[in-house]
């Protein structure tokens, strides 16, 4: 019973953390997430630092666009030149 427990608590935070990704952010910000990450302290952190790792190529991607923003002001440049 003890095994079963434990595994089931584990497919439970597996699969909130897909639903729970975008969420979290605007959870977050009600403070009623304390209640439940005192309840499920260890495995809310780990779901949590999952959730981070996609969050953070998103933040990268985003970035590229600027990048690709200044490539058109440099275009700009080399239209002045003619």
């Amino acid at each position: 019973m003890k095994q079963t427990y434990g595994q089931h608590i584990r497919a439970n935070a597996h699969i909130r953390a897909n639903a729970h990704i975008r969420a979290n952010t605007h959870i977050r910000a009600n403070r009623h997430i304390r209640a439940n990450t005192h309840i499920r302290a260890n495995t809310y952190i780990r779901a949590n630092t999952h959730i981070r790792a996609n969050t953070y190529i998103r933040a990268n991607t985003h970035i590229r666009a600027n990048a690709h923003i200044r490539a058109n002001t440099h275009i700009r440049a080399n239209t002045h030149i003619r």
